[in-house]
């Protein structure tokens, strides 16, 4: 018995409507055994025979219109199977003597003859055009929101700037008549206005005591003189008797409101007589 399946529904490909697709039958060897019949296909079986003697065939019946062909379905993109080995060609039956020419209905039809050996490979068709481009596929979750780095060292306050220019005085409007002299009591005096915006008082640079260490790190102040204001400040760090050394200053910052902090750094080992100097420089009113 051969069994096979013939696609009978559409289900987005008609243009496969009428395939059939052979699943089982003497003589045939699936390296892979074939998958049953789908939910679009029918199974259709038909006996296999031996071959017999070959009655007179009947004459042919007109043929029938040609559908319309199908619209053509996308390209598939899946990967092409590795091929099965071929098997073995199995011998060739003797041919039975030929029967005299009936003139009943054709026969049945005979058993296929063993397959003969595989030809050379033809050469290779033409590219198919190619498919068109998938959906986008839906966007990914949005990850996770990293940790917040370190907060990075206070800046250092500016210097205030200075007091604008006063504007011209407006021109004074004209002289309204007189009225009338009122017969009310004389109301109380205002208060007094806010007193005007002072000058800008200057300023002036104190160089705090240099600080000399032979640890690879060091702190130095500097001070404002008592009855002045701090308006900024810095510092510098230097490396002594090492000229290849490379200083930096991590720390910059108003300790006290009238004290001005600095912290210095030396990328480089001290040994024997180097040595680094950090000092700080306050910026106070005059």
């Amino acid at each position: 018995m051969i069994r096979a399946c013939v696609r009978t529904q559409a289900a987005g490909q008609p243009q496969l409507i009428g395939s059939v697709r052979i699943i089982d039958g003497p003589g045939l060897v699936f390296q892979v055994p074939p998958p049953p019949c789908k939910s679009t296909e029918t199974e259709l079986d038909w006996p296999s025979v031996p071959g017999g003697a070959t009655g007179a065939s009947g004459p042919s019946g007109p043929t029938g219109p040609t559908g319309p062909t199908g619209a053509r379905g996308p390209t598939g993109a899946g990967v092409t199977g590795a091929t099965g080995a071929t098997g073995a060609i199995g011998p060739t039956g003797p041919t039975g003597a030929r029967g005299p020419t009936g003139v009943g209905t054709t026969g049945a039809t005979g058993a296929t003859g063993a397959k003969g050996a595989t030809g050379a490979k033809g050469a290779t068709g033409p590219t198919g055009a190619r498919g068109p481009t998938g959906l986008q596929g839906p966007t990914g979750a949005v990850g996770p929101t990293g940790s917040r780095g370190p907060t990075g060292p206070a800046g250092t306050i500016g210097a205030r700037g200075p007091t604008g220019v006063q504007g011209p005085t407006g021109a004074t409007g004209p002289t309204g008549a007189r009225g009338p002299t009122g017969a009310g009591t004389t109301g109380p005096t205002g208060p007094t206005g806010p007193p005007g915006t002072s000058g800008f008082p200057g300023s002036q640079i104190v160089a705090g005591t240099p600080v000399i260490t032979s640890t690879g790190k060091g702190t130095a102040t500097a001070t404002c003189p008592a009855g002045t204001f701090l308006l900024g400040g810095g510092g510098t760090a230097l490396a002594v008797n090492n000229a290849t050394a490379i200083t930096s200053l991590y720390q910059s910052y108003p300790s006290a409101p009238d004290t001005w902090t600095v912290s210095s750094n030396l990328f480089r080992t001290i040994a024997g007589s180097q040595t680094m100097q950090t000092q700080a420089y306050v910026v106070c009113t005059s």
